[in-house]
């Protein structure tokens, strides 16, 4: 992953968004900072994102709708703009770019495993994202991070390989991360 840094202040989203349209180059912007993720992901990474997906359009109420990325969440702190793998949002009011998400759902990849696990869990707890995923194809793992009290993400669940969590939030669903990959 690269990452553009730029003289002066940080990006704002206000300059992001004014960027011209690439549809060959997918950009992050985090917390000021352009971030191009790698440009073909594994096909682990893409096996595990749809597969999840399909799994939760299968227990997914008619009130939410799932999706898989890239869908940029946009972040109060006025510079960031993330594309995670899969998220949840209210199906109501879908002209509205800015509905919260109730899930987002990141997938790593060797390269962005870090950038994953500290600036996004920050970036999306700032956001006040309820529920946030973190999937590792290699293991393959799923840690399960809910926001607490306190504004910031606590780990509520860890599985690995073939053992199963019965989650509750958004929605109820059995996740099996063996299952996924």
């Amino acid at each position: 992953m690269s990452t553009q840094p730029r003289t002066g202040d940080r990006m704002t989203l206000e300059e992001f968004a004014a960027l011209p349209e690439d549809d060959d180059v997918r950009i992050e912007l985090v917390e000021g900072v352009i971030v191009m993720p790698p440009a073909a992901p594994t096909e682990g990474h893409q096996t595990m994102v749809m597969e999840l997906a399909f799994l939760l359009r299968q227990r997914c109420p008619a009130t939410l709708k799932v999706l898989p990325g890239p869908l940029g969440v946009r972040v109060p702190t006025r510079n960031s703009a993330l594309e995670p793998d899969v998220v949840v949002l209210p199906a109501a009011n879908q002209q509205d770019a800015n509905r919260l998400p109730l899930l987002v759902v990141e997938v790593a990849l060797p390269s962005t495993r870090g950038r994953d696990r500290v600036d996004k869990r920050r970036i999306y707890a700032a956001r006040g994202i309820p529920s946030y995923w973190l999937l590792d194809p290699l293991v393959p793992d799923l840690r399960v991070l809910e926001l607490g009290d306190s504004g910031e993400y606590v780990e509520i669940a860890y599985v690995v390989g073939d053992e199963t969590l019965d989650l509750l939030h958004p929605f109820a669903v059995r996740v099996c991360p063996g299952e996924l990959s």
